[in-house]
């Protein structure tokens, strides 16, 4: 089937195709589809998309994804997600890394390691800070207050100097 010039075909019910081999389309100029109605699309197998330019989505509903594997995004610029209301990532186990740094979060354990030796544990209902100095400053009061004895250890304690 050669076709010289335009093809216009009109179908007024529906219409069913079926191919038993491969089908395998070029399409020279811009392409446009338009579906005045559902559109349905199932993939029996694998599906590979190359994209030579820019891909640009606008979705004005509700976008939903269903994944029942691992999925994996690599990106080799930015990565940039932005909400007028809320981003929300959940899951069992968050983590994580920029650089050397890494924050990891699950069950009853947060924890924020800046990769240069110090760190910043919450785990049940303690705190614990790692480093090799720990500073408190402020314009202000610092105040301690414990339900139980305050203690230290250190080769030299000073207070009030």
């Amino acid at each position: 089937h050669h076709v010289g010039g335009s093809e216009t075909n009109g179908i007024d019910a529906g219409m069913t195709t079926t191919i038993r081999a491969f089908e395998e389309r070029t399409v020279i100029g811009p392409r446009t589809t338009t579906v005045h109605g559902q559109e349905h699309t199932a993939v029996l197998a694998s599906r590979t998309a190359l994209i030579s330019g820019a891909e640009k989505r606008t979705v004005l509903g509700p976008d939903r994804v269903a994944i029942s594997g691992e999925r994996s995004v690599k990106v080799l610029g930015a990565h940039t997600m932005s909400s007028a209301e809320l981003n929300k990532l959940t899951g069992p186990v968050f983590h994580a890394a920029g650089g050397g740094a890494t924050l990891h979060a699950s069950d009853g354990v947060i924890s924020i390691d800046n990769g240069a030796g110090a760190a910043i544990v919450l785990t049940g209902n303690t705190i614990i800070l790692c480093a090799s100095s720990i500073m408190a400053l402020s314009k202000g009061t610092i105040r301690m207050v414990a339900g139980g004895p305050i203690t230290g250890t250190a080769p030299t304690i000073k207070l009030n100097g």
